[in-house]
């Protein structure tokens, strides 16, 4: 405790003097004050529902100029949480003003939040899907006493399926911890675990199954590893809100936010309805199939690689090899030449390379109408769309 106290001295005492601070350092501190607070829960779990609204592609735009020509619909989701009948949560508020940092205790009583500190009311934050509670990453603002208060840390408390509980200190984001400095920081983030993670298959030696003498490292684009990772995080309704201007700021740099709070822990554990896990979302069985196809890039087992960034990556390349293969294998050599490539790599990501050569097979038909009519592709024709305003994206700024 007199460790937290001199912790939480110096953050008081020594920048209320000065108005200029780093947040990245103000994270890292708020972090360390929260190692040893202590939190409560009940003993009896509760289950309860989430809506979550799954948007309909866009049609055509200035920002997504093309279009399949079907008229896909907008769904929702409905979602069960079991979680603890009530617990505490701890989370660091810093006034941005000076950066001075306070812990505040709130408590989770299935899904209606408790806020007992006088000080400070603290709310979630609302997202265009509709998700409220998202574990660790739950975003918080605070709307008293005046706006200039932003949550910069907590620490969580996760219900594991056992029973058990595993503690969680997280920098979860909100629109007032989007700050230019932490977009910074998750982009070189990104781009150096690039560098190192294609920097280790190099020195592995691993040939092209496509390009004689080429190293399988240099087939895949870098831009491509960074667009995967990109839009795998960003939800499809925020980037529509933000087309729209109902989001001010751009959902592309809030993955950034995230990994520039925190580092290699930012989608570690993030796991989709399909139980793809990792800031790439895989899958086991196509995580198990780099393994068995590439034994020489000495991947380790899923649950030790898909959550760590540099082992995601090399697994992403591998992937792109693989698919690349059984492209070339379809559709012979010349879909090396179209414009699109990029384009059926990344759908082949999510969906798989099967669905992907079914769709080009069919002739006479727009790729992605035909790959839509294949079924269970709904998702992917949304990470297309992401991916068209990440490439468009690029092009202007060229």
């Amino acid at each position: 405790m007199r460790f937290v106290a001199l912790l939480c001295f110096l953050a008081l005492g020594l920048d209320a003097q000065s108005i200029s601070y780093n947040w990245s350092r103000k994270i890292d501190l708020a972090k360390e004050m929260l190692r040893k607070v202590k939190l409560e829960h009940s003993n009896k779990a509760v289950t309860y529902t989430q809506k979550i609204i799954i948007p309909k592609p866009r049609g055509k735009s200035k920002a997504l100029p093309r279009r399949q020509a079907s008229k896909p619909k907008s769904r929702t989701i409905i979602r069960k949480r079991t979680d603890y009948a009530w617990k505490e949560a701890a989370l660091v508020v810093m006034d941005t003003d000076n950066g001075n940092l306070e812990i505040v205790k709130i408590k989770k009583a299935g899904k209606k939040l408790q806020n007992n500190n006088p000080k400070f009311k603290i709310s979630l934050e609302a997202r265009p899907s509709g998700l409220t509670w998202n574990g660790k990453n739950t975003p918080f603002s605070v709307a008293n006493p005046d706006s200039t208060f932003a949550v910069v840390a907590n620490k969580w408390l996760e219900r594991l399926a056992n029973g058990k509980t595993k503690e969680h200190i997280y920098s979860p984001y909100s629109a007032r911890l989007h700050e230019q400095e932490l977009v910074e920081i998750g982009n070189k983030h990104i781009d150096d675990d690039i560098y190192w993670a294609m920097s280790q298959l190099t020195r592995r030696g691993i040939g092209s199954p496509i390009f004689p003498n080429v190293n399988i490292a240099d087939v895949v684009p870098r831009r491509y590893l960074k667009n995967i990772v990109l839009t795998e995080q960003t939800d499809p309704q925020e980037l529509y809100a933000f087309l729209a201007g109902t989001l001010e700021f751009d959902p592309f740099d809030r993955v950034k936010v995230i990994i520039g709070a925190n580092g290699e822990d930012a989608y570690a554990t993030t796991t989709s309805d399909a139980a793809a896990l990792g800031w790439a979302q895989f899958t086991k069985p196509t995580w198990d199939l780099m393994i068995r196809e590439f034994s020489d890039a000495k991947l380790p087992n899923f649950k030790t690689g898909a959550p760590d960034h540099i082992y995601a990556l090399q697994a992403t390349a591998l992937l792109y090899n693989y698919n690349l293969n059984k492209l070339v294998d379809a559709l012979g050599r010349k879909i090396l030449d179209d414009p699109n490539l990029k384009l059926y790599m990344a759908a082949a990501h999510n969906c798989g390379i099967n669905r992907v050569i079914s769709a080009l097979q069919n002739p006479g038909k727009d790729w992605r109408v035909a790959l839509r009519k294949l079924g269970k592709t709904d998702e992917t024709i949304l990470f297309l769309e992401k991916i068209d305003y990440l490439r468009q994206s690029e092009t202007s700024k060229q």
